[in-house]
Parts: C-alpha cells; structure tokens; sequence
C-alpha cells in the first residue's frame, strides 16, 4: 500500500501543486482580492450568519487548528504503534515547512483582510497580521492531506471533515476570503505531498527519534525498579 501511495505521490503532482499555489498568488498580487466573484461568495457567507451557528464558527476558528492538530500529533506518538509514530513524525514535518511557506508568503503577498476593505466587524475582532493565504487553511490542509496518506479512514474522514470546516469558518467569521481558503488548501496539499515524497530522506531522523523517545520509556520504566531495591537494601 505504502509502494502505491508514493508512486501515486509523483514529483510531477508536487511541482504541479507548487506552481498551481504560485499562479493564483501572482494573480491575486496583481489584481488583489475584491473582485467580483470573491467578493459576492465571501459576502453570501458573511451576511448569512445564524445566532445559533456563529458559536460553533467562532469556537472552530480560534481553537479547531491549534487545539486539535498540535494534540493530535502528540498523542499519535506517546500512545501510538510504530505507524502511527510515523505519522505523528510526517504531520510535524509538514507543519514546520508548512508554516515556513505560509509565513512567507503572507510577507510577500501582504493581502489586507476582508473586513479591513469591507469595513466589517468580524466575529473574531481579534485577528491580525496579512490574509493572504489563510493559515488555518494551510496548516488544517496539510494536517488532512497527511492523515489521509499515513492514516486509516477512520482518521482521516472525521479530521478531513474537521478541516473542512475549519476552513469555512475562516470565510464565516470574516477573517478570509474564499480565495486565501482555496490557497491554503493548495500550499497545505503541496506541503505534505511534499513531505510525504521526502520520507526516505527524512526515514534516519525519524529511526533517530524513535531511539531516543524508547531509551527514555525504557529509563521511566526501570528507575522506580531501582529505586525499590536500593530501599530494600
């Protein structure tokens, strides 16, 4: 299975997704953000909102990227087998070289928000820094398109959904536009392909941590064994 994956995952699919993030990028530095059909899809969201919806949107834009991705990989490695380790290793991964590329290019593109042209009041007042692309879109894409390639589906169908909805409530709370939700899916998918593509590369750190974190189970497990007899003696 894992032969098919990385044959599936071609070097021809990652530069194709890399260049496919740099053409949108180009256009959106050219002509900006507040067009037309960007404009009239973010503002059906935005003018759409219902009381008993927008706590849901609210609490998967400011916690559903952070509070479940940084978790998720943690305990995929303290709890988890050999594969899911691996998996927890490519998540983390991704994530450094996805927040790398996203921050970059929120500098270089430098994209106000939709509310800051719009004049809204978003749900979230507290957002900051360039819209262009949407992080949480980034990292929760690269966090699903990982899941999906190391993971059963019983990962990676309610953490795909989970993204999914993380990334439209970016669009409903007034943070993003559609178009930095769509170049976050794209950075994010090229990201962990890329990562993924990687893994022989990246296999003697991985071997090399996996050592560490069983010589330090290993020494947690014997020392209160020690302990005991020195207390009998």
């Amino acid at each position: 299975m894992l032969i098919m994956l990385r044959a599936l995952v071609r070097k021809e699919t990652v530069v194709f997704l890399g260049a496919l993030f740099i053409v949108l990028s180009v256009l959106v530095k050219i002509f900006g953000e507040n067009f037309y059909l960007n404009r009239t899809l973010f503002l059906y969201v935005f003018n759409h909102h219902a009381s008993f919806v927008n706590p849901l949107m609210v609490v998967l834009s400011l916690y559903g990227r952070e509070y479940v991705w940084i978790p998720l990989t943690f305990l995929l490695w303290v709890l988890g087998e050999r594969k899911h380790k691996r998996a927890a290793f490519l998540l983390a991964s991704a994530f450094i070289v996805a927040i790398i590329a996203g921050e970059l290019s929120k500098f270089l593109m430098g994209e106000p928000r939709p509310f800051q042209v719009l004049s809204l009041m978003p749900l979230t007042p507290t957002e900051k820094g360039h819209s262009y692309p949407s992080g949480h879109a980034l990292i929760v894409g690269t966090g699903a398109v990982m899941v999906a390639l190391t993971l059963s589906r019983k990962f990676w169908v309610p953490l795909t959904l989970e993204a999914l909805a993380v990334s439209f409530s970016r669009i409903y709370v007034g943070a993003h536009w559609p178009v930095d939700v769509v170049a976050g899916w794209l950075l994010g998918s090229f990201c962990a392909l890329f990562v993924f593509s990687i893994e022989e590369r990246l296999s003697p750190i991985m071997d090399a941590l996996m050592g560490i974190w069983e010589r330090i189970l290993l020494a947690l497990k014997t020392r209160p064994l020690g302990e005991t007899e020195e207390e009998e003696e």
